[in-house]
């Protein structure tokens, strides 16, 4: 995700703090999860969730972001990540590994799924607290 961090206090969006928070664990989760998250996805053929995962990469804010900006930003953000969440949670429990080739590490992929999903929603709620606050 290519985003300039600073968020300029003077915006009237959000309090400075909510919309700092969001965007940090945004960035982080992308950061740390992004990988797995889409050999998971693409292993289960999860396409639409790819796509949005893929979009929330595209996101970017500029350092001069107006509120409607960070409003939008904020806006798409959500709908790629709720995109992504319904994706995983309409999987049936019991996952069964599509590719052979798929190796996932010590955990088992309804593990990582389920893991997953959890902090898409922490994200998920810190992007929301953004918006509505």
């Amino acid at each position: 995700m290519n985003l300039t961090t600073i968020i300029h206090p003077e915006l009237s969006v959000t309090s400075f703090s909510h919309a700092e928070n969001a965007l940090y664990r945004l960035s982080v989760w992308l950061d740390c999860e992004r990988e797995l998250l889409g050999r998971v996805i693409t292993n289960l053929e999860l396409r639409q969730a790819l796509g949005a995962l893929a979009a929330l990469d595209q996101l970017h804010i500029e350092p001069d972001a107006t509120d409607q900006d960070l409003i939008d930003f904020f806006e798409h953000a959500q709908s790629c990540l709720k995109t992504i969440l319904d994706a995983l949670l309409a999987l049936p429990f019991a996952c069964q590994v599509l590719k052979p080739s798929y190796q996932s590490g010590s955990a088992p992929i309804e593990t990582q799924v389920l893991w997953s999903s959890a902090r898409i929603h922490e994200v998920l709620f810190s992007v929301k607290s953004a918006v509505t606050l």
